[in-house]
């Protein structure tokens, strides 16, 4: 598995996060593929509370898989560490996995 593509976390400015591969950019878009959704989920459990990461597509009923993304609606983006990669990868292989075929 090739973990040096250009894996980044991305926050909108709409408050939404992202973490996605960068294929192209330039000054105006930047070109990204598989983006998945960051929920941030806050559990308590007795006197300890812990908070998880679930990911969904982020566009999850579009056909493609690469988006144009204006550099307009980026708050903030940083490129991730190698174990954050490696999982990225693992989920968006189990997506592709498990995407339907239209009948």
């Amino acid at each position: 598995m090739n973990l040096s593509r250009d894996i980044r976390q991305i926050k909108l400015i709409n408050g939404e996060e992202i973490l996605t591969e960068v294929v192209g950019e330039d000054r105006e878009e930047i070109l990204i593929r598989n983006p998945l959704k960051v929920h941030r989920e806050r559990h308590q459990l007795g006197d300890i509370a812990r908070e998880a990461n679930m990911f969904t597509r982020w566009m999850g009923f579009a056909d493609i898989d690469e988006h144009m993304l204006s550099r307009k609606m980026i708050l903030i983006e940083s490129i991730v560490n190698d174990a954050v990669a490696l999982y990225y990868h693992k989920m968006t292989h189990n997506i592709e996995e498990d995407r339907v075929t239209p009948i």
